[in-house]
């Protein structure tokens, strides 16, 4: 029977021994950490359930996760890229509407500038028409503009006058002198025509 023994614990004969795996699992730095929680270095049942998912088996070994295939990882990419294109564009669609919305803005200005200029123009035609060509209606309805004009005019001057009292003192009462002269001289403008 010693022949027998010998090849009963040769490594080739025997059947009760695993063999080794062809590749090896590699640890996790924080394994032995991992497996001792609590009290005495045991895992609760609700842990040890939670290791058993995450491992893949009750071994005791915390194993590292599968790498990406190479798919998977040409899907990621693309749905990377596809997310900081339309986050680019989204930023490009803000910024063009803000362009857009002060653009806007401006046109509305000029818009304003164009219409006071055309009033002041009309204005302007009115108070320096010729009256020696028209007949005695249209020379009343002339004037009666022309005075119009000077009364509108007279209550814009008060208006910036209310408006002037928090302006200094020296420049208020220049301006105001101006207005005065001006305002003056379209009424004995005015009343000179009349006459």
């Amino acid at each position: 029977m010693h022949c027998y023994e010998v090849l009963w614990n040769c490594v080739r004969f025997m059947r009760a021994v695993p063999s080794p795996r062809k590749r090896a699992q590699p640890l996790l730095p924080d394994a032995t950490e991992a497996q001792l929680i609590g009290d005495g270095g045991t895992l609760s049942s609700d842990e040890n359930a939670m290791d058993d998912e995450g491992t893949g088996g009750s071994d005791g070994e915390t194993r590292l996760q599968r790498p990406k295939g190479k798919k998977r990882a040409q899907l990621e990419k693309k749905e990377a890229s596809i997310d900081r294109s339309m986050a680019h564009s989204q930023r490009r669609l803000a910024r063009a509407t803000t362009e857009q919305v002060g653009i806007l803005k401006e046109q509305l200005q000029v818009a304003k500038q164009k219409i006071r200029i055309m009033q002041e123009q009309s204005e302007m035609a009115i108070m320096t028409a010729y009256k020696g060509d028209l007949t005695e209606y249209g020379a009343k309805y002339i004037l009666l503009r022309q005075k119009r004009h000077l009364d509108a005019y007279k209550r814009q001057l008060e208006q910036e006058d209310c408006d002037a009292e928090n302006r200094p003192a020296g420049q208020h009462h220049e301006q105001q002198h101006e207005k005065d002269k001006y305002a003056e001289n379209l009424h004995n403008q005015c009343d000179a025509e009349s006459i």
